[in-house]
């Protein structure tokens, strides 16, 4: 097992090796060089503004983070390949980078993020990312393709900002739990994906932008002075919004071809606008409207 000091050690780890630390990093660097194959590392302890760096190919690799972070900061750079990576325990000012493609990896999180920022670069091929706890004042970005993976965000989402680019073909995106005064922004193509948002929607910004092609996109729960702005054509779509919506805005923008959208709940004082072409495409709108806006503009073949 190697050693590590307050004032941090460099960890070689070759193939089949198994490092494991367990100690108390305070103020630590700790940098970990080399392909970690079929290896196992744990670290631990609190991580008091610590900097953990690990630098090369992690396959079939574990790495396991148990502890208070508060203040440190985690870089890990290369490609994950069939990796699994466990945080556990709060991460307050924390910074976490992942860089490298990830490709049949997991990546679970758990304990609050209190102003603490995630970003994750790379293709995600087939993997899997889970965030358990709260997100207060939290900062989340994905970049990259998202192809055949799995994103689960659980906890209330508090002052967060949720950023994700690249296109999402066949993945499935589900945020639960309450959304008080955060952001989501969702960039490029949605092909075949799912996106499924529960939980109340209170002050909360929430931006899709590019084409939607046989995607879902379901919101669950009360939406009170949110706002909700999907962008790019609408192609085989669906999408389903529930519950009361009060003083909200929702902006539905480019062509909607043989979608679906569905409205439930009442709409006080909410502003509903969809703009573009309607070929084949079917609007319901449930529950009563008082002081509401309906505007819909552009051409259309059906609508309900």
């Amino acid at each position: 097992m190697p050693n590590v000091t307050p004032t941090g050690t460099l960890v070689t780890a070759g193939v089949g090796q198994r490092p494991a630390v367990h100690v108390q990093l305070t103020e630590a660097s700790l940098d970990i060089t080399g392909p970690l194959q079929e290896a196992s590392l744990d670290i631990t302890g609190p991580l008091q503004e610590a900097s953990l760096d690990t630098t090369g190919p992690l396959q079939e690799a574990s790495l396991d983070i148990t502890g208070p972070l508060q203040g440190a900061s985690l870089n890990i750079t290369g490609p994950l390949l069939e990796a699994s990576l466990d945080i556990t325990g709060p991460l307050q000012e924390a910074s976490l980078d992942i860089t490298g493609p990830l490709r049949e990896a997991s990546l679970d999180i758990t304990g609050p993020l209190q102003e603490a920022s995630l970003d994750i670069t790379g293709p995600l091929q087939e993997a899997s990312l889970d965030t358990t706890r709260p997100l207060q004042g939290a900062s989340l970005d994905i970049t990259g393709p998202i192809q055949e993976a799995l994103l689960d965000i659980t906890g209330p989402i508090q002052e967060a900002s949720l950023d994700i680019t690249g296109p999402l073909q066949e993945a499935s995106l589900d945020i639960t739990g309450p959304l008080q005064e955060a952001s989501l922004d969702i960039t490029r193509p949605l092909r075949e994906a799912s996106l499924d948002i529960t939980g109340p929607l209170q002050q909360a910004s929430l931006d899709i932008t590019g084409p939607l092609q046989e995607a879902s996109l379901d919101t669950t729960r009360p939406l009170q002075g949110a706002s909700l702005d999907i962008t790019g054509p609408i192609q085989e779509a669906l999408l389903d919004i529930t519950g009361p919506i009060q003083e909200a805005s929702l902006d539905i923008t480019g062509p909607l071809q043989e979608a679906s959208l569905d409205i439930t709940g009442p709409l006080q004082e909410a502003s509903l606008d969809i703009t573009g072409p309607l070929q084949g495409a079917s609007l319901d709108i449930t529950g009563p409207l008082q002081e509401a806006s309906l505007d819909i503009t552009g051409p259309s073949r059906r609508h309900h």
